[in-house]
């Protein structure tokens, strides 16, 4: 996040004979478009392919279409920090080239072309590695994120859906430990 929240100055004199220093700190909050930049860079954060797939408490707060009250992520402490206004919020989200809002503005998710660019392989054999994965869509010419998650699940994410649907494709005839992938 690119916020200055806070500033500290230190004064001190300038003949340098005095050895102590004073420490000075002002607080500046953040206001209109530097305000709202902060909020949507947190929140874009918040569900950008390093921080999903292993976010679990955001995870388990999505409906069955992938949305999450705008209340709650009003609510994370580091928006919390930027502003209480939940109108702010909502201004903010309504910039983003990566979210979308509800049409009642009450909930957000990623735009549904951000979402498809990432495979989700469940039930793979407790003994599968990161390594292991990366060098599978390596051998079939891709190089997507890989996060495990709970379960033997597994995140991969493509820079484009495009790749991620050729990925999809090449993973299908693929086994690891002997066994065939699971997809969702």
């Amino acid at each position: 996040m690119t916020s200055v929240e806070s500033t500290t100055e230190n004064i001190s004199p300038s003949n340098g004979t005095d050895s102590e220093s004073t420490t000075q700190q002002t607080t500046k909050p953040l206001e209109g478009e530097e305000l709202q930049q902060a909020i949507l860079t947190q929140i874009e954060y918040y569900f950008s392919a390093q921080n999903l797939p292993s976010d679990v408490f955001l995870l388990s707060k999505m409906d069955s279409d992938h949305f999450v009250p705008v209340s709650l992520i009003a609510g994370f402490t580091k928006i919390k920090e930027l502003t209480s206004d939940e109108n702010i919020v909502i201004d903010a989200i309504e910039s983003s080239t990566l979210l979308e809002l509800s049409s009642d503005k009450s909930k957000l998710r990623l735009k549904e072309e951000r979402r498809r660019n990432r495979l989700i392989l469940h039930n793979l054999p407790s003994e599968t590695t990161d390594q292991e994965l990366a060098d599978l869509f390596k051998d079939g010419g891709y190089s997507p994120i890989i996060k495990s998650d709970v379960n033997n699940c597994w995140f991969v994410t493509f820079e484009t859906e495009d790749t991620a649907s050729s990925a999809l494709e090449f993973i299908r005839k693929q086994k690891i430990h002997d066994n065939q992938f699971v997809l969702v």
